[in-house]
């Protein structure tokens, strides 16, 4: 039909326009991305302190008087002075693979271009291709954000009124799902001034977007391992080993973070060489061990009750798991790097699931497929 005909010109266009700016004037070196928006989403880390519960209580202030004042994380391709170059590098051959970080497994088309192109149109203010290339009733589970297109569209205008930048880190894509490691910048809004997230995008049979999840915390500059919470590899390799990789990851988070069987926990996670991104735990199998001591001591271990979803690409497996932490329930969302069979890296967002001060009731967690 047309409109469909228009819809797929609109994703080849704003993905190759984007893509081929981008290119020359980032001379091939990478790119990052620009959020207009001044009131986004959340946060919490592993170490939840007052300040972590005072920010929690912010966010919940920010929907007030029936209108939404947050705005989801929206990303846009950006040479803006002071934002940090994406790890990937950029090329004019990837054109028709906006924001791609690896190849697909088998021949499909890549989804990432939809997503990057919807990000995009909303970035400019562009609400005629948001139109074309969403679902009226695009469903949103950010807690703080209302669900349904045109309630976002009316968003607009709270995004461009403020410069927030967002460096896209890490996309990857699974089946329907493309699922992004981002950080932004002057959040103070959010609760802090730096923030990682992790977001979910669904786009439908239609190649049309269709679902938003996400979950934020403050970014940290002193960590226990001296890594950062983004850094590290970005390469998708091992596209065969997909879904062994995903059942790698479901398999320690039933064994050792749900109480299954904790010993084998050197099944999976290599005691050769393994990266902790999460700031509060130091590297390999010993720093593991000696946060479980330390929050056992203080009668304040979390406990993962369930798992949500679990996408991957290659030798990278997010997973999104329900479960208790201080004493609340809480999101917990871990992106796992494997290598010959074994966990060498791990990256996480944790945030409280909020009870109060809801613009929509969709869940944090519901509308997966798996």
């Amino acid at each position: 039909s047309f409109a469909v005909d228009h819809a797929r010109f609109l994703i080849w266009h704003h993905s190759f326009l984007y893509h081929m700016v981008f290119y020359v004037l980032t001379k091939g070196y990478g790119y990052s991305y620009q959020l207009v928006t001044k009131h986004a989403s959340r946060r919490v880390a592993h170490v939840h302190t007052q300040k972590n519960h005072r920010h929690h209580r912010r966010q919940q202030r920010l929907w007030r008087g029936g209108r939404a004042v947050m705005t989801p994380h929206l990303l846009n391709p950006s040479t803006e002075k002071g934002t940090i170059p994406m790890k990937k590098t950029l090329t004019a051959a990837a054109a028709t693979a906006l924001l791609a970080t690896g190849a697909l497994a088998n021949d499909a088309p890549s989804i990432k271009p939809i997503v990057g192109a919807f990000l995009g149109a909303v970035l400019q203010g562009d609400a005629d291709t948001m139109r074309a290339l969403a679902n009226p009733d695009y469903i949103q589970h950010n807690p703080f954000i209302p669900t349904g297109l045109e309630p976002f569209i009316e968003l607009l205008p709270v995004l461009q009124e403020a410069g927030t930048t967002a460096e896209n880190i890490r996309m990857f894509e699974d089946g329907n799902y493309v699922f992004m490691h981002n950080i932004w910048r002057n959040a103070a809004p959010f609760g802090a001034d730096e923030m990682v997230s992790f977001d979910i995008i669904r786009v439908d049979e239609n190649g049309k977007v269709a679902e938003h999840w996400d979950a934020m915390t403050p970014l940290v500059t002193e960590t226990v391992s001296g890594r950062t919470q983004t850094d590290g590899p970005t390469e998708v390799t091992d596209l065969d080993k997909t879904e062994e990789n995903k059942a790698l990851a479901v398999a320690l988070i039933e064994d050792v973070l749900m109480g299954r069987d904790p010993a084998k926990i050197t099944e999976y996670i290599s005691a050769e060489s393994y990266a902790q991104h999460n700031p509060m735990i130091a590297d390999g199998l010993d720093g593991i061990i000696s946060a479980v001591e330390a929050l056992t001591a203080q009668n304040n271990m979390f406990q993962y009750t369930e798992i949500h979803a679990v996408l991957g690409e290659g030798n990278f497996v997010l997973t999104v798991s329900e479960g208790q932490w201080n004493g609340t329930t809480n999101a917990f969302y871990d992106l796992f790097r494997m290598e010959d069979g074994m966990i060498v890296e791990h990256w996480d967002v944790i945030q409280p699931v909020p009870t109060e001060g809801l613009a929509n009731t969709n869940g944090m967690f519901a509308g997966f497929d798996n």
